[in-house]
């Protein structure tokens, strides 16, 4: 998921420590950029994505149409949603 406005949104809502770990759950699934299934078929695997969570990436483990898997979990709906501020 790409959103450059993330941080403002999910850090407002998360800000108190019982929900710390959800915090840095979400920031990990985020990449502050926006790639699209073809940008991303583009990259090799073992490819490595830096997510919000700083020090953190998630990695290309398989770039085939049909096999397409990051961290060894297998994308069935790329593009599910694309605008100008959120890929999905």
């Amino acid at each position: 998921m790409f959103d450059p406005f993330v941080r403002r949104r999910f850090f407002r809502n998360l800000s108190s420590s019982s929900t710390n770990g959800r915090r840095l759950s979400v920031t990990y699934h985020i990449v502050p950029q926006c790639l699209f299934f073809t940008d991303l078929r583009l990259l090799q695997p073992l490819s490595r994505l830096p997510t919000l969570l700083s020090g953190n990436s998630i990695v290309i483990t398989n770039n085939s149409i049909s096999g397409f898997a990051v961290d060894g979990v297998l994308v069935t709906e790329p593009d599910l949603f694309l605008s100008s501020q959120m890929c999905l």
